[in-house]
């Protein structure tokens, strides 16, 4: 019986990759199981592959349930034969388990390095393993003022239309970095002994504005290929 498998969730880092995962598991109503796979990692020979096993074993146990796999290019790094073959083995089992695992488990898997896995990167595309990959970017003028309305609330007296006059002054940004406009703009004002408003939030985008669009030009090529291979998380700019 065919049954969702899972999705995969590609973008820059501060897009809400990470809190979107965790929001299906409320939304589906099941526990949200983080697998680190970097915690998995050991040198000793054989290590890496038994807790591996013992990972999926807890997994398949605990199964209904969310698995929640954060930058799982992290998986598919170097595997020379400089480490024993490990890497190679453990990306195989690792395959092996996304495409076979019988048990009712969704997989929501990050990244935002697909490099890093090389050919692996458009076979993780494949329906036995994710029913989808979706493109997840920065946020167009809309969400961005909703993100800024909700950070403002408490904060000052009108956020609804100081977060309108700020979304189209903030393009580019990411929903961290909106949220770090906020808190920043607030510690200002309040290291000042003063009430925050619209001047401290557009100083601050001022400041933040080289690096923002520095990072958005860095994460080009990936955002290219997700428009081959993904489909849209939501409506950008």
């Amino acid at each position: 019986k065919s049954r969702a498998r899972g999705v995969l969730l590609i973008g820059p880092p501060g897009t809400g990759k990470t809190m979107l995962a965790r929001s299906i598991g409320r939304e589906v109503e099941l526990p949200v199981v983080e697998f680190r796979i970097s915690a998995l990692m050991n040198s000793l020979l054989g290590e890496t592959e038994r807790r591996f096993a013992e990972a999926f074993a807890t997994l398949e146990a605990m199964a209904p349930a969310v698995v929640f796999i954060d930058e799982i290019e992290k998986a598919f790094g170097d595997s020379s034969e400089r480490d024993g073959g490990t890497m190679m083995r453990t990306t195989g089992a690792l395959l092996s388990w996304l495409s076979d695992n019988p048990y009712p488990n969704f997989i929501v898997a990050t990244s935002n390095n697909l490099s890093r896995m090389g050919e692996i990167g458009l076979t993780m595309t494949r329906s036995e393993r994710f029913d989808a990959a979706y493109f997840v970017d920065v946020p167009n003028a809309d969400i961005r003022e909703n993100i800024l309305a909700r950070s403002l609330e408490g904060l000052l007296g009108d956020p609804v239309a100081v977060a309108r006059k700020l979304a189209s002054e903030t393009e580019r940004f990411s929903g961290a970095d909106l949220f770090s406009l906020v808190k920043q703009s607030a510690a200002r004002a309040e290291h000042l002994g003063v009430p925050l408003s619209l001047n401290f939030l557009r100083a601050e985008t001022a400041r933040k504005r080289h690096r923002v669009r520095a990072l958005y030009e860095e994460f080009e090529p990936l955002r290219q290929w997700g428009r081959i291979h993904c489909e849209p998380a939501s409506a950008v700019d």
